[in-house]
């Protein structure tokens, strides 16, 4: 391993700092590397931040690394897995509950502001447990969500897709458990939430194609109507999608592909919601677009990449423009310049990328 000592002398060779600079820069650079960027999960063993840092602006012309160095310290949005998980545990109580108890006041004829009242009353406390959630994909964390929220191990699973055993399995905890409160024994769940961590396009969630809708969601609908989720949900059970992090074009996205295909989504639940402006344009990019473009891999467009925009894809899937970076790994809707690592060094990545569709 590169001990920090090293690493700050091989970025100054490679950004040609002098002291002023280096002592000017390095106060900052060690705060986020320790705090945040050192954890990066998808580093090759023995590095760090300030060594792929070096690495990375040494792929560009002399004169461009400055420009490089500044878009990173003054653009990069990295959320760390402490962010993560603190995130994660805002799900239940903060959302999902509150959803509950204001769904539960209209229904009874309550006072939104009567918290009390409300947990108090064992009918809401049904619905509680009449809640499943379900993971769109490995990033949704669902044992974390599991653990931080009090949920019956019953209550959540890892995908929308369940065997006819875990289904009997997940449908007999739920009747017993609403048996000793009174309830109906042959009820069953009233709302599904879908859980993942991320989306900046939303188009892997929904998205239109020849012969009908595609993506995550549809592939749920289609495991609601005719699989054996079918079995254990209510027909006119409630389902919303919950994204920990998510751009409002990805949750406008989903809510128009739902609706234009008669998807049943009732709402779209972002717990941290990028803004418009953390999309950047290649107006917004300036100095740095250029080297974006430069840089581009093409080996990256692939069948995948192509189901969304990509006349420029050097702004990353579906043309995002994304500067962000999660702990666990970097999206593809970011800018391939942060997380591609060419085979053959045409680019060096800041954030390397671990793919989920191998080619």
């Amino acid at each position: 391993m590169m001990n920090d000592l090293l690493a700050q002398e091989l970025l100054a060779k490679t950004t040609g700092w002098g002291t002023e600079k280096l002592t000017e820069e390095r106060k900052d650079l060690q705060l986020l590397a320790q705090y945040k960027y050192d954890g990066y999960q998808q580093f090759e063993p023995g590095m760090r931040f300030i060594e792929s840092l070096a690495r990375w602006l040494g792929q560009f012309e002399e004169s461009s690394r400055d420009v490089a160095y500044d878009f990173i310290k003054n653009n990069l949005l990295y959320i760390s897995e402490a962010e993560m998980n603190h995130i994660i545990r805002l799900v239940y109580p903060d959302f999902v509950r509150r959803l509950l108890m204001k769904r539960f006041a209209a229904d009874m004829d309550i006072k939104e502001h009567k918290v009390r009242k409300i947990s108090r009353d064992d009918r809401f406390r049904i619905r509680e447990h009449q809640c499943l959630f379900l993971g769109l994909s490995d990033g949704a964390r669902i044992d974390a969500l599991c653990r931080f929220s009090g949920l019956r191990h019953e209550q959540t699973h890892p995908t929308y897709t369940v065997t006819e055993e875990t289904a009997t399995s997940m449908l007999d905890d739920l009747q017993c458990v609403l048996s000793d409160k009174g309830a109906p024994g042959d009820a069953k769940y009233k709302y599904v939430f879908l859980v993942d961590d991320f989306s900046a396009s939303g188009q892997s969630y929904l998205r239109c194609k020849d012969g009908g809708p595609g993506g995550k969601i549809a592939r749920f609908n289609d495991e609601r109507q005719n699989g054996r989720l079918k079995d254990i949900c209510e027909d006119e059970a409630q389902v919303y999608v919950v994204l920990y992090v998510a751009t409002k074009r990805a949750k406008n996205h989903i809510l128009r592909i739902a609706r234009e295909s008669k998807i049943k989504i009732d709402d779209v639940i972002v717990i941290v919601e990028l803004d418009d402006a953390t999309c950047m344009t290649e107006e917004g990019l300036g100095d740095f677009a250029p080297l974006a473009e430069e840089k581009l891999d093409p080996s990256i467009i692939t069948k995948y990449y192509k189901v969304g925009r990509h006349d420029k894809p050097h702004m990353g899937f579906d043309e995002c423009g994304l500067p962000v970076v999660l702990g666990h790994n970097c999206p593809n809707n970011s800018l391939p310049i942060i997380w591609c690592e060419s085979k053959f060094a045409r680019c060096r990545a800041l954030f390397p990328r671990v793919e989920r569709h191998k080619v």
